[in-house]
C-alpha cells in the first residue's frame, strides 16, 4: 500500500480540516502545461495564498459524477479498483480503461484580499509532489518556530521538469511568507533558538483568535470579526473544527 494514503487524521499538517466529502470547495485552481495556473474560466489565480488546511482522499469518476471517500485511514486504492471489473472501466483520455478509483490531494487556499476560496485538487505525479513538498516545509517550520499553527502563505508558479518523457512542467508553491492562525504574525525567516523553541507573541494590531470557531484566515490576517459575519459552519453548510 502506498504510504502516502495513510496519513494521520490531522488538518493535513497537524490538524484535520473538517469539511464534508465534497473535496471541491470554492473555486477551483486548476494547473496544466498549457494555461498552467487558472480558474474554470480560464482566468489567471490571484496571489499570494494563505494556505489553510489540506487533504487526501480517494475519488471515483463515473459518468461524469464523482464519488468520494475521505473518512481516515483510507482503504488501499487497489483493492477498491481490482474489486471493479476491467470491463466497468472508463476510458481516459489516451482511449486504454483507466483505473476508477486514484489518490487525489487537494489544498485549501484563501486569497486575504478578496475572502474567495480555493481549492487546488489534482491526483497527478507533479501535483503529488508540490503538495508533499509544501506539507514538508510546514511541518519543519512549525517546528523550529516552536508554533503548531504556523500556515503558509504562497505564490502559485510553474517550474521545469524532467522526466523519461523528456522536459515538461509541472506547479509550485512558493511560500513568501508565514502567519498563525492563532492571530500571531510570525517572520519569514526566523532564526532558531538554540535554548527551545521561539515563543510568538501576539502584536497589538493582530489580537489573538477569541475562539476556535473562527476560520483560520481572520486569525492568521489579524482581522476583526465584521458586522453580522456569518460562522463558518453557515458558509461551508458544516462544520469544520480545528482541532
Amino acid at each position: 500500500m502506498n504510504e502516502l494514503v495513510r496519513y494521520e487524521e490531522d488538518d493535513g499538517f497537524d490538524n484535520v480540516l473538517h469539511a464534508s466529502d465534497r473535496l471541491l470547495r470554492g473555486i477551483h485552481a486548476r494547473w496544466n502545461d498549457t494555461n498552467e495556473w487558472h480558474d474554470p474560466d480560464g482566468m489567471p489565480i490571484p496571489s499570494p495564498l494563505l494556505v489553510v488546511g489540506n487533504k487526501t482522499a480517494l475519488q471515483m469518476w463515473k459518468n461524469r459524477i464523482p464519488t468520494v471517500i475521505t473518512k481516515l485511514p483510507l482503504p488501499d486504492v487497489d483493492e477498491l479498483n481490482a474489486a471493479i471489473p476491467r470491463n466497468e472501466w472508463e476510458k481516459g483520455l489516451d482511449g486504454q480503461p483507466r483505473a476508477p478509483w486514484t489518490v487525489v490531494f487537494a489544498l485549501y487556499m484563501v486569497h486575504l484580499e478578496s475572502g474567495q476560496l480555493y481549492t487546488a485538487l489534482n491526483s497527478t505525479t507533479g501535483w503529488r509532489m508540490a503538495f508533499e513538498k509544501l506539507r514538508e516545509q510546514v511541518a519543519v517550520k512549525r517546528m523550529i518556530t516552536g508554533d503548531p499553527h504556523v500556515l503558509p502563505i504562497v505564490v502559485p508558479q510553474t517550474r521545469p521538469w524532467e522526466t523519461n518523457y523528456g522536459h515538461r512542467k509541472k506547479p509550485h508553491l512558493e511560500v513568501v511568507d508565514w502567519k498563525s492562525h492563532g492571530g500571531q504574525a510570525v517572520t519569514a525567516q526566523p532564526t532558531p533558538q538554540l535554548s527551545g523553541p521561539a515563543t510568538v507573541k501576539p502584536t497589538p494590531d493582530q489580537p489573538a483568535a477569541k475562539n476556535a470557531s473562527q476560520h483560520p484566515a481572520t486569525a492568521a490576517a489579524g482581522l476583526t470579526d465584521p458586522p453580522k459575519a456569518v460562522s463558518s459552519e453557515q458558509f461551508f453548510d458544516d462544520e469544520i473544527p480545528w482541532q
